[in-house]
């Protein structure tokens, strides 16, 4: 299964690097995250994160639950769209931060859900 993470336009440049970072340390995602890289716009220095391609195979549970875990954990306004070939779920940090623990299991599994039947097409 290929999942693209994509940062919508509010959210901070590093984030991605960070989200990055995180999924790293899931033994199940390790090595399987790549940081997508666009060309600076013309006024800046450096590339600039565009995207995350994660190869999670058989770890969609995984990826879900790291995925929003780390939403939950950012102190600022953090929203990521994460897309497979047809479907695609946006995460808020405001939203997922306010969600009790019943809730965020709902979410868990909508996620795993919108992945797997991602892998299965």
């Amino acid at each position: 299964m290929n999942v693209t993470v994509v940062a919508l336009n509010e959210t901070p440049p590093d984030e991605l690097r960070s989200l990055r970072a995180w999924l790293a340390e899931e033994d199940e995602l390790r090595g399987a995250v790549r940081l997508v890289e666009a060309p600076p716009p013309l006024d800046t220095l450096g590339v600039t994160a565009d995207a995350l391609q994660v190869v999670a195979g058989s770890a969609s549970t995984a990826l879900a639950a790291s995925l929003i875990a780390w939403i939950r954990t950012r102190t600022g306004r953090v929203r990521i769209v994460v897309k497979g070939k047809g479907k695609s779920v946006e995460l808020d940090s405001a939203t997922v931060r306010a969600l009790d623990g019943e809730a965020v299991a709902k979410l868990t599994a909508t996620l795993v859900d919108a992945l797997n039947s991602e892998a299965e097409r």
